[in-house]
């Protein structure tokens, strides 16, 4: 959701301001201050080899002080002005992104990227419009190309013999490949959206199935890697306008505070029934099976949406196994003494309303 300009200078002139999170505002804006410094620390350390960064270097400096000015307004200054500070801000960066790209090299590129990423993320705090921008995605796009690329390289042959499946590593690995090197070739040529919108979509089915794979490998490093990549390649499809569905920030905090419950209530089903006498053993058992379905289906979905970029399908079948077992784990407490109900359903009351927000997500999102 953004205000579009109409609708800003409407709200102006009415005296209303869009609802701002402040302190999410500061945080961002401390998160970028930080990766600029590091972008100019990374630019200063090429300089004794790269001459023709010695006025971007300046240029750069210059840049990095409206931001910080722009921060330190944050809680000062009303919408409008922030507004005004940030765009003047996002022009300078647009402007010294195109002089400093062609010269950069790639940890430069690396740290521009990782600028841009908390640039936008300020940009949808403050409510304002993401337009499709041809560059600022060709650079995306390199960075993932790089990264994904170095992926691929580094997986080497005593690696795939210790994945359980090696022909199938290779398969996704073979068509990952030939999706990407296809999205690369159509933003170089200069593709119009729709056109790149239906390469990213089969590039996204592509590496969604490479990905999994990198998870079932025992290197942490190609893991890792894995992760970084879908982060890169999360940010081209929010450059393209490419939706899943899903708000992946508000939903990644709603499946963190369900988590969170699903294991209060798990440590109070132990504390106040499993470990109390009274309850026949069938009973005992069965209702220590749905805690920690429970846990683990919480669990589960929470770190999926949290370190993977997978598809909408597989998030949503983690959702259905977590609102599964929550139903049963309601059930059991409907049979537990008054005194336990009591306990267990001041966490109920807690977790109920976020289950029911999940699951109409998902119903809402087929």
């Amino acid at each position: 959701t953004s205000v579009s300009e109409h609708e800003r200078k409407l709200c102006e002139l009415l005296g209303v301001e869009p609802q701002l999170d402040r302190p999410e505002l500061v945080r961002v804006s401390g998160e970028l201050t930080t990766k600029y410094r590091q972008l100019m620390e990374a630019i200063y350390r090429d300089l004794p080899r790269n001459p023709r960064l010695s006025g971007l270097l300046v240029e750069g400096q210059q840049l990095q002080i409206r931001y910080q000015q722009m921060t330190a307004l944050i809680n000062f200054t009303n919408y409008s002005q922030l507004v005004t500070e940030f765009k003047n801000c996002q022009a300078g960066l647009v402007e010294f992104r195109r002089k400093l790209h062609p010269v950069a090299t790639d940890e430069i590129r690396r740290s521009l990227f990782l600028v841009e990423e908390s640039s936008r993320e300020l940009q949808e705090l403050l409510w304002i419009p993401i337009e499709f921008d041809d560059a600022y995605l060709e650079m995306l796009v390199n960075t993932a190309e790089a990264d994904a690329r170095q992926l691929l390289a580094s997986i080497a042959v005593p690696d795939l013999l210790a994945h359980p499946d090696p022909t199938r590593v290779l398969q996704v690995a073979r068509e990952f490949d030939q999706s990407l090197t296809q999205f690369v070739s159509a933003v170089h040529n200069h593709s119009k959206r729709d056109a790149l919108l239906w390469d990213y979509r089969l590039l996204d089915v592509q590496w969604n199935a490479f990905a999994g794979e990198c998870k079932r490998f025992p290197s942490p490093l190609i893991q890792q890697q894995a992760i970084a990549v879908s982060s890169r390649f999360e940010l081209v499809g929010k450059g393209l306008g490419y939706h899943t569905g899903y708000d992946r920030g508000p939903l990644i905090k709603l499946v963190s505070r369900i988590d969170e419950l699903c294991f209060q209530f798990e440590q109070t089903a132990e504390q106040q029934v499993l470990n109390a006498g009274g309850y026949p053993p069938q009973f005992r058992n069965r209702f220590k099976s749905n805690i920690e379905s429970l846990h683990e289906a919480a669990h589960t979905l929470h770190e999926e949406i949290s370190t993977q970029h997978v598809d909408p399908e597989h998030i949503r079948e983690h959702a259905e196994q977590l609102i599964k077992a929550w139903q049963s784990c309601k059930l059991q407490v409907a049979n537990c003494r008054q005194d336990h109900q009591q306990v267990l359903y001041q966490v109920v009351a807690q977790a109920e309303p976020l289950m029911v927000q999940l699951q109409v997500l998902f119903t809402a999102n087929p």
